[in-house]
């Protein structure tokens, strides 16, 4: 039913695929490849999933109800939802010790960070986008890297932002129309 995201636990031992068409998240047990649980209740057309360095948490994103669902993975449960600043959610990660999350706003073409602590937005980073989509950190912490998903048009790149500073540091033209995706390998 329209799988768009996927995340693997830190152990590696599941995945969480979101539906979006179904409102829910697929647990896969990657020991065996079978589906060992579906979530459902709080979602409306999950797209974005990621989960927290120490695997208690997965957030996922919203797109229809502007929001991030809170999910505790060791009940496979909803146990909060974050809306407030919330435009059209895509993609989400986490910086490396788990503190904050980042969610890309495709509506409002800006970045939100998360206090994982609070879940509440500590800050706003603008794009300057057309069609952000999916978001990854450095290694180092210190700079997102964010697709724009703009068709043909000559804007469909990839940028770098500073996370210290929320400065542009780069505009990547991609070569690709409909980049979506990005990771550091």
């Amino acid at each position: 039913n329209n799988p768009y995201g996927v995340a693997f636990a830190p152990s590696g031992r599941y995945a969480y695929v979101t539906n979006y068409n179904a409102n829910n998240v697929v647990v896969i047990d990657t020991a065996t490849n079978t589906v060992v649980n579906a979530i459902s209740g709080s979602f409306n057309s999950p797209f974005g999933v990621a989960f927290s360095p120490s695997g208690t948490f997965a957030y996922v994103t919203n797109f229809n109800s502007n929001s991030v669902s809170i999910n505790n993975t060791s009940t496979n449960s909803v146990v909060g939802s974050i809306t407030a600043g919330i435009g059209e959610p895509f993609g989400v990660t986490f910086n490396s010790s788990g503190t904050e999350a980042y969610v890309v706003n495709y509506a409002t073409s800006n970045i939100v960070v998360i206090n994982t602590s609070t879940n509440t937005i500590i800050k706003t980073i603008n794009t300057g986008l057309n069609d952000p989509q999916y978001i990854s950190i450095s290694p180092s912490g210190t700079f997102a890297y964010i697709t724009n998903y703009n068709g043909a048009l000559a804007s469909a790149n990839v940028i770098s932002i500073n996370l210290l500073t929320g400065n542009l540091v780069a505009s990547i033209t991609s070569g690709l129309d409909y980049p979506t995706g990005v990771a550091f390998s």
